[in-house]
């Protein structure tokens, strides 16, 4: 009967028998999207379920082999396969299987991810970004919690600066400045006929006649 040859519901045709479909291709209107050569749920306009999926062994199921940048692939059971979208504070890179917590120097939305202070620079080790270099009048804090490292670049605070690139430590204004905020930003000269001996000032106050 040419109704053999379905397979009704979550389920999809492997090597002539019906197989349960993996819960990351089970379609919202109760269908499988293995069951279909495009891979695409027929409510989602064309678009293919995330993931790679490939029929293996001589039972001919279907295994996911990889998913797209910011999913992290749940690759066994069968019936568990997925494509699973790491979370907005999270990030996953390219080649990687592991979805990892966003750093307090990026900013993250499951897979690209942005650095939170303009000239900063990373690099990535073993899959996992590291802050690497920060800018002018910001310093590179590296901090240990609960077992996990992070970093930050952190402006200089009143009084000080960090002219020269890659910043390692904040000095002291020098005479004839000062800085009364914190932020990534130089010493400002002291108003005009106004001239301060004091070393690190953090106030125009500081200046006098």
């Amino acid at each position: 009967s040419p109704f053999d040859c379905i397979c009704y519901g979550r389920q999809y045709r492997a090597s002539g028998v019906c197989t349960n479909c993996p819960v990351g291709a089970i379609c919202s209107d109760g269908t499988c999207a293995l069951s279909f050569l495009s891979r695409a749920c027929p409510n989602a306009g064309g678009v293919p379920i995330p993931g790679n999926w490939t029929p293996t062994g001589a039972d001919g199921k279907m295994q996911l082999t990889g998913c797209p940048p910011g999913y992290l692939a749940i690759k066994a059971p069968h019936n568990l396969q997925e494509c699973q979208p790491c979370s907005p504070n999270e990030y996953q890179t390219e080649g990687s299987d592991a979805c990892r917590r966003c750093p307090r120097f990026l900013e993250c939305d499951g897979s690209n991810v942005v650095p939170v202070t303009d000239g900063s620079t990373m690099e990535l080790v073993n899959g996992e970004y590291v802050l690497a270099s920060c800018p002018a009048h910001t310093i590179l804090e590296r901090f240990e919690f609960g077992g996990i490292t992070d970093a930050a670049c952190t402006p200089c605070p009143r009084g000080k600066e960090c002219s020269v690139a890659p910043c390692t430590a904040c000095t002291d204004c020098r005479a004839g400045y000062y800085k009364d905020f914190t932020g990534a930003n130089p010493c400002r000269m002291c108003p005009v006929n106004k001239y301060s001996a004091k070393v690190g000032a953090n106030s125009s106050s500081d200046s006098i006649p």
